[in-house]
């Protein structure tokens, strides 16, 4: 599966009518979470969603495994990953109205910080979530070593998950407690988040690249319109 930008995609898988800017549809990325685009990806998108969360210059394995393409072919049609391609620390600055105050790190540092505040969460790893609209539940999967060992986990890790899905709507098995199940078997480690935490965190995660004109890369693996965009711009 080949990858593209992030928001793009969602403009276009939005549709909304009207004047498009040089920029995208949405001049102000906060316009883009007033629409229901992030519903629609969750009614087209029956899987899960995994979020790698790295620092460019820390976690060389990590850097390696996604700039060498085999996350295309290691996840299968349950999975759509998300990650940005050259994501780097940040100078001192803070972002307004959304609480998020940056001293030279990276905004996944801070996402990851967020979505798990009374647990140490160490990064690399990749963040699992069931539904990306209304997400109440995460499982983060730490990802340590070398290109091969972390390729290896991801090989462990993604045959594993479309089981999980399966009876996603029993109100007594969470998504939380289905994967933490399979990975406990799988011997694979992993933390879950507090409840409703999510999709908030998300949100200001992906409203803080945007402004920065920075995105994700996506591989989508059902059949869409794919829209060509650049996940590598940044600001200086």
């Amino acid at each position: 599966m080949l990858e593209q930008a992030f928001r793009p995609f969602l403009e276009a898988l939005n549709e909304s009518q009207g004047i498009r800017h040089i920029e995208g549809e949405f001049t102000n990325p906060e316009a883009l979470f007033q629409t229901e685009v992030l519903a629609k990806l969750d009614e087209q998108h029956k899987g899960l969603y995994a979020l790698f969360l790295y620092d460019l210059r820390n976690d060389e394995g990590v850097a390696a495994y996604l700039q060498s393409g085999g996350v295309g072919n290691d996840s299968t049609d349950a999975v759509l990953v998300l990650y940005e391609k050259a994501p780097r620390s940040r100078r001192s600055s803070t972002f307004a109205g959304l609480d998020i105050s940056l001293s030279e790190e990276n905004p996944a540092v801070v996402f990851a910080r967020d979505l798990f505040p009374a647990k140490p969460l160490k990064l690399p790893g990749v963040l699992l979530l069931q539904r990306i609209a209304h997400a109440s539940d995460a499982v983060y999967v730490p990802l340590e070593g070398n290109q091969e060992k972390v390729t290896a986990r991801v090989r462990k890790l993604f045959p594993l998950l479309p089981a999980t899905t399966k009876n996603a709507d029993l109100p007594t098995n969470t998504f939380g407690e289905r994967v933490g199940k399979a990975l406990d078997l799988a011997d694979i480690p992993h933390q879950r988040s507090e409840p409703l935490t999510a999709g908030d965190y998300l949100r200001k995660f992906l409203i803080f690249l945007w402004k920065h004109k920075r995105d994700l890369a996506a591989i989508v693996p059902f059949v869409g319109k794919a829209v060509h965009g650049n996940a590598e711009q940044g600001d200086d």
